[in-house]
């Protein structure tokens, strides 16, 4: 129901625009057709500039950081990630686990 008053007050209000003179009721009523009018931005159609498009990005460069970050602090520390088996509790058996390393 709101949705059927939007759209003929949309039409109205062209129908005056179009009919009037005045160049001060001209201008309210061309800023009246702004407010009722729904403007999207696309990039050449194919996707909507709007804030979803900003939190993709955003998301995308985050996730990117951290696997950086991950594999620069794997690579710093060389020494760190090849002592697996000294950090094994004493009640593990070694039968049920066995690691092994690349040279």
């Amino acid at each position: 129901m709101q949705s059927l008053r939007a759209n003929r007050t949309a039409v109205l209000v062209h129908k005056l625009l179009n009919k009037t003179k005045d160049p001060g009721l001209k201008e309210e009523l061309f800023s009246l057709q702004l407010l009722h009018r729904k403007v999207h931005f696309t990039a050449f159609g194919f996707f909507p500039l709007d804030f979803t498009l900003l939190y993709s990005i955003t998301g995308a460069v985050t996730t990117y950081l951290v696997i950086l970050i991950q594999f620069q602090l794997s690579f710093a520390n060389p020494k760190q990630n090849a002592t697996v088996s000294s950090t094994l509790p004493a009640t593990m058996s070694s039968d049920f686990f066995t690691p092994t390393l690349s040279p």
